[in-house]
């Protein structure tokens, strides 16, 4: 609801208060944002986690399963695994180039979260088996310095907003039950495969 309408009906006489409560409700209910039909309930998020933590791997989610769905999914599952592995520090991004995209049913790159405890610093350990499928790729990190990344309009203003860039050996799990078919919205579900990665020098 516009805050002058809301100015309006606070100016009236106080016999309008009961009225206006309901107004003011009915209009925070309207501001509330539904979660879309395909997202993860309750269960199956709690299902999802323990499966994570005990590297099981995880079912195919239906093949309805939507973007919009899967990214709600996603933040369910992100928060439910927080109490043991930390709070979001960063962001990865997944299916990034075209061809992948096309492979996966998707058109925009997909994005998952990193948190504390999947950063390993440079010279640590991990078992050969640290997840379900577990691989790993050379990547690169990167630090952004200021909010002006949010207005580059070309590559070295990206380049402009950031303080760093820092070595990253990621270590990703894609912990599916049939890789085979997987589709672009089972990978933002399974979070973009986050586990581990270990953070080099800057």
């Amino acid at each position: 609801m516009p805050a002058q309408a809301v100015r309006t009906l606070a100016a009236r006489p106080l016999a309008t208060a009961p009225a206006l409560a309901l107004v003011l409700a009915l209009a925070g209910c309207s501001s509330v944002p539904l979660d879309p039909p395909t997202c993860p309930d309750a269960q199956t998020v709690s299902q999802a986690a323990a499966r994570y933590a005990a590297l099981q791997p995880e079912p195919n989610p239906p093949a309805g399963l939507t973007a919009e769905g899967a990214a709600c999914g996603q933040a369910r599952l992100v928060r439910a695994l927080q109490p043991t592995l930390g709070g979001v520090v960063g962001w990865k991004a997944g299916l990034t180039n075209p061809a992948m995209q096309k492979r996966f049913g998707v058109d925009e790159p997909v994005r998952g979260a990193l948190l504390q405890k999947m950063m390993l610093p440079d010279g640590a350990e991990v078992p050969a088996k640290f997840g379900v499928r577990p691989f790993l790729e050379a990547d690169l990190l990167v630090e952004v310095g200021s909010s002006a990344i949010h207005d580059a309009k070309t590559p070295l203003e990206v380049l402009a907003a950031l303080r760093s860039v820092i070595p990253f050996i990621e270590l990703p799990d894609i912990n599916i039950a049939d890789p085979s078919k997987i589709t672009g919205p089972a990978i933002t579900w399974i979070n973009v495969g986050a586990r581990f990665g270990v953070v080099g020098a800057p």
